[in-house]
């Protein structure tokens, strides 16, 4: 674990804002997506709700040859 001054860290921030607003530096600003590894049940939906929710949106056709909604199993014959 890396042992941090939060103090001087603080410190270094103020001095930094106050470059900026002074005309002295400019600051680069950074958008931080979610990950799409982390996503989260709503609220009041259950365990089984939400993995099939996932699991819909990532592998069910919402195509409109299919009326359900559904994939079904399609049986395929090898090229010969």
């Amino acid at each position: 674990m890396v042992d941090r001054d939060i103090g001087l860290e603080i410190l270094e921030g103020i001095q930094e804002i106050k470059a900026y607003k002074s005309g002295k530096i400019d600051l680069k600003t950074r958008e931080l997506k979610t990950p799409s590894w982390a996503k989260q049940p709503f609220v009041e939906e259950s365990g089984r709700d939400f993995a099939q929710r996932v699991l819909d949106k990532k592998y069910v056709s919402t195509s409109p040859s299919t009326s359900s909604g559904y994939v079904t199993a399609v049986k395929t014959t090898p090229k010969q």
